[in-house]
């Protein structure tokens, strides 16, 4: 049988990384990744058995932003599978969320575009769109939100569902931590 001599759970950047090491190995054997989450069931996450090493990273692009644990699954030459761990990921840290609005894209657009905003708190909400002379065109948000990050989507019409000209437009994000504008440009 295999004898693991370490087996731990790191989070670097938007990564999980895993490490393990055996002392010895039985040759035709290899491990299998697998990933629980609280109230989740077992997943598996390699797809073909690991093997061939004394020393093993595995990483997981994907991890949740709460707490995973991590399992090894042995798998001898005669098919019987041995468990190994858990190896517990801790929590992200909680990000601070800033208060802004950032660029559209694509811009120029046609026939939309996407701006993402974030809220440093949850409260009340306005995202419109105006035209250079001031005029409302589009109001995209109104109302309140939760705070953190959001996406909205503008598909170049106005409040009647008319597609707008070509031009310069400002998308204008009022909260109570205060305002944020950028200028878009529609090509059509």
């Amino acid at each position: 049988s295999t004898y693991l001599a370490g087996f731990r759970a790191e989070r670097t950047d938007d990564a999980a990384h895993l490490y393990w090491e055996i002392v010895s190995w039985p040759e035709g054997t290899g491990f299998h990744v697998w990933r629980r989450e609280p109230g989740r069931e077992l997943v598996r996450l390699s797809e073909r058995p690991l093997s061939g090493s004394l020393v093993y990273e595995y990483v997981d692009p994907f991890p949740p932003s709460g707490e995973a644990e991590y399992w090894l699954e042995e798998i001898a030459t005669d098919g019987t599978p041995t468990w190994y761990g858990p190896a517990l990921l801790v929590a992200a840290p909680a990000r601070p969320v800033r208060f802004s609005l950032t660029q559209n894209h694509p811009n120029p657009f046609n026939p939309q575009t996407t701006a993402t905003f974030s809220l440093s708190r949850p409260g009340k909400v306005s995202l419109k769109i105006y035209d250079l002379r001031g005029k409302v065109v589009a109001n995209l948000v109104e109302g309140r939100l939760d705070a953190g990050e959001h996406t909205v989507t503008w598909d170049g019409r106005d409040t009647r569902r008319v597609a707008v000209s070509s031009g310069v437009y400002l998308m204008r994000l009022e909260t109570r931590d205060g305002i944020r504008n950028r200028k878009i440009v529609l090509a059509r």
